[in-house]
C-alpha cells in the first residue's frame, strides 16, 4: 500500500494542477512534524510545478462550478471526487493504528478517573 497517492488535472485557465495527499503524523506545539503518534492525511497543492501555501486546505465552497477549494484552485465536482476517494483509501490505511491510540488514551484517561474518585473518597471520607 502506498502511503500517498497523487490527483492531476488542467484547470480551465490551463494551469497544471497537482494535490498530493500523504500520510504522516500530526504537528507538535512548535508545528513541527512528529515522528510518531496519530498519523493524518497531509494534503499539498502545486500549481504548475510549483508548492502553494494553503494553510487551510481543501474546503467546501458555495460556487457555480466549483464544489471545493484549495488555496487559489477551485476544485469541480469530478475531481473532488477523486480526492475525497484518495483520501478514504488512505484513511482507511491509517484507522487501525489510530484506533489503538485513542484505545490507549482511553485506558489512560480511565485510570484517571478511578484515581480522581479515591482522592475524592480519601479526602472527605467517603466509601
Amino acid at each position: 500500500m502506498a502511503n500517498h497517492t497523487t490527483i492531476e488535472w488542467t484547470a480551465g485557465s490551463g494551469a497544471q494542477i497537482k494535490v498530493t495527499l500523504e500520510i504522516g503524523y500530526e504537528l507538535n506545539n512548535q508545528g513541527q512534524r512528529r515522528e510518531s503518534g496519530i498519523k493524518v492525511i497531509i494534503p499539498t497543492l502545486y500549481i504548475n510545478g510549483t508548492r502553494e501555501f494553503a494553510c487551510q486546505g481543501i474546503m467546501t465552497c458555495d460556487h457555480p462550478v466549483a464544489v471545493a477549494s484549495f488555496g487559489p484552485v477551485g476544485i469541480v465536482q469530478a475531481n473532488y471526487d477523486r480526492i475525497v476517494a484518495a483520501r478514504n483509501e488512505l484513511e482507511a490505511q491509517i484507522a487501525e493504528h489510530n484506533a489503538a491510540i485513542w484505545a490507549e488514551v482511553a485506558k489512560a484517561d480511565a485510570a484517571t478517573a478511578a484515581s480522581r474518585q479515591i482522592e475524592k473518597a480519601m479526602a472527605y471520607g467517603q466509601d
